[in-house]
């Protein structure tokens, strides 16, 4: 939850960051508050590119883990451990470039034609005192 809600500008569906990277969206807004999604939640989709081999998936949260997976990426994908994953700027929810997490794992998946991706999310949900809002270029305005 966020002290900021629809009478500071916020709406629904906009980036959440903090100064390590990707939180998540605003979920649900009243007049001075707003819920979060938050990026380890399952229910949490965020288009993401590996910086290093510029393969692009979707990351999202994991049931009962602080970890987040990275899918749809073709098996034959270029991912090792240590890779970092950003934001693709799709949408306009995030600016391009925008830390998401490090890969820690690759499951490959011999009967199928993708792998997954497990991540160490950049940001400790359980740990941030503060957040950003991120409005849409045309609309940028500060909200402190």
């Amino acid at each position: 939850r966020i002290d900021k809600g629809s009478k500071d500008g916020v709406r629904e569906g906009l980036g959440v960051v903090s100064p390590q990277g990707v939180v998540g969206r605003i979920l649900r807004i009243s007049e001075n508050y707003s819920l979060v999604l938050t990026l380890i939640d399952p229910t949490s989709s965020i288009d993401g590119v590996i910086q290093r081999s510029r393969t692009r998936g979707i990351v999202s949260g994991q049931l009962n883990s602080m970890r987040i997976r990275m899918r749809y990426l073709d098996r034959l994908e270029d991912v090792v451990g240590g890779d970092t994953v950003v934001s693709t700027g799709f949408g306009w929810i995030f600016p391009p470039g925008l830390l998401i997490g490090y890969v820690t794992e690759v499951i490959p998946s011999p009967n199928s034609i993708v792998q997954s991706v497990i991540l160490r999310p950049a940001v400790d949900i359980y740990r941030l005192e503060e957040v950003f809002v991120v409005f849409p270029p045309a609309e940028s305005k500060a909200v402190s």
